[in-house]
């Protein structure tokens, strides 16, 4: 969880500064800080590698592989 609150604090992104308020940019709380943040947002500042871990350590990849078999992406 440390590795995306560092992709979302160190992104230059406007997106994700449109989700979190003035009051709440300094705050250390970083689950606090990006609650409003829709997933769709925080995956685009994400590195490859935070997100491949994630669909790793997935507790059911069912939904993930159904999504790589629709848009024609190999899972492996």
């Amino acid at each position: 969880m440390d590795g995306i609150h560092r992709d979302l604090s160190r992104s230059n992104s406007q997106m994700i500064k449109h989700y979190v308020s003035p009051t709440e940019r300094d705050t250390l709380d970083y689950a606090f800080r990006y609650r409003e943040a829709p997933i769709w947002v925080a995956v685009e500042v994400m590195s490859f590698g935070r997100i491949t871990n994630m669909l790793t350590y997935m507790k059911d990849p069912g939904p993930a592989r159904c999504v790589t078999e629709a848009i024609g992406v190999h899972w492996k």
